[in-house]
């Protein structure tokens, strides 16, 4: 389901209407990517190569067909670049196709997996998700315009959230989740969603983070 939205927004993929199961393609190729690189058909590793020529190909005839045809603009990430193409020189077509393939890998195994961790931590802790909440609504509740930008002034008044931030970025190069000042999905996940946790949660690594049999939650908007 990620890889198809994925692929919706990036260049309009269809499911139902393409050749090829681009999420199926993708994930045997992740299953594969850290096998032993002995490409010898019946092998992890010759499956993972043959998933992602699949894929590339589907990319490759999408991004084609998207060239002969520009007068027909789709609004996703795509027509963008097939624009840009005509002002920025390193978009080759070659780079253009193993970007695509990029950004889906990126979507489904970094983001997804990321979030699935923070919510299980999140739910291990639920203390400091209450202390930052009401460091968070307070904010809100104070302000004329609830829309409008963090300030200076709010950011000092937090004290847990500030407590927080310090301790964690103390040499390091990143943002805790959840204590960005700006566009952070972890800030509208403390103030404007609950979730129950409904089964799942074990963490594994084979090499790559994963959660055995998954973990499913139920998420419902935040009642005031």
């Amino acid at each position: 389901m990620i890889f198809d939205f994925s692929a919706k927004q990036l260049f309009s993929y269809e499911p139902e209407k393409a050749k090829e199961n681009i999420a199926e393609s993708f994930t045997n190729f992740l299953q594969g990517l850290m096998s032993f690189p002995i490409n010898i058909p019946g092998t992890a590793y010759h499956r993972c190569l043959q998933n992602q020529k699949k894929a590339i190909n589907l990319i490759t005839t999408m991004f084609e067909e998207r060239k002969r045809n520009p007068e027909i603009r789709r609004g996703d990430f795509l027509d963008q670049i097939l624009a840009d193409m005509k002002t920025e020189t390193f978009f080759t077509d070659n780079f253009i196709i193993y970007m695509m393939f990029g950004l889906l890998i990126a979507s489904f195994e970094t983001i997804s997996s990321t979030l699935t961790l923070a919510i299980m931590l999140i739910n291990d802790h639920p203390k400091v998700v209450q202390a930052l909440t009401e460091d968070h609504d307070a904010i809100l509740k104070n302000r004329e315009d609830v829309n409008s930008g963090l300030t200076w002034k709010e950011y000092k008044s937090m004290t847990f959230t500030h407590t927080d931030i310090s301790a964690n970025v103390a040499a390091k190069n990143f943002i805790p989740f959840g204590a960005g000042m700006t566009s952070c999905a972890g800030d509208d996940l403390f103030t404007k969603y609950r979730w129950t946790t409904i089964k799942g949660g074990e963490v594994i690594r084979s090499p790559t983070l994963g959660f055995g049999d998954g973990f499913y939650i139920q998420a419902s908007a935040k009642h005031k």
